[in-house]
């Protein structure tokens, strides 16, 4: 887990994905939210009220680091 402020960024992963490569992916994961969203537009939102917006953003990035993650296998 990853926080910033009020933001908790989780990551749930195979045995072989690394701790490294894990908290990578979060940090990745939390600068592209924080790029996408304003300080205003994360303090007003109820929970899951941005997740629509961030889906493609988030599957690119899933993708990406997948093929990462087989690469460096």
């Amino acid at each position: 887990m990853l926080r910033d402020g009020v933001l908790s960024f989780v990551c749930m992963a195979d045995v072989a994905f690394t701790a490294k490569l894990a908290f990578a992916f979060l940090d990745e994961l939390k600068g592209k939210f924080k790029e996408k969203f304003t300080n205003e537009e994360i303090s007003v939102a109820q929970a899951h009220t941005l997740s629509s917006s961030f889906a493609a953003t988030y599957k690119n990035l899933v993708v990406s680091q997948r093929v990462t993650s087989e690469l460096l296998q």
